[in-house]
């Protein structure tokens, strides 16, 4: 796996709250309100964030997956080797 890649999943794995507003279609300021508690959450905003957040969570999971295909495959060529090596006598 290729470091951008793992750059896109760390980053991917940590929203910042511009990023959760965005996604829930909400301003960036009204955000910061609504976590300081000084805006009224409304049902439309609880509905788009709830999306937001379980389409980040589908996008998590993906990425977790990759990851540990990604391991199973190294650790599948790493016991393949060491096979390799007990039959040659290494």
């Amino acid at each position: 796996m290729r470091t951008r890649e793992i750059q896109r999943i760390l980053r991917d794995a940590t929203p910042t709250l511009r990023d959760v507003a965005k996604m829930a279609g909400v301003s960036y300021s009204a955000m910061r309100s609504y976590r300081a508690g000084t805006r009224k959450v409304t049902a439309a905003l609880l509905e788009a964030l709830g999306t937001a957040l379980i389409h980040q969570a589908a996008i998590l999971a993906r990425h977790g997956r990759s990851l540990r295909d990604e391991a199973s495959k190294i650790l599948k060529r790493e016991y393949d080797q060491q096979l390799r090596d007990l039959r040659l006598g290494r």
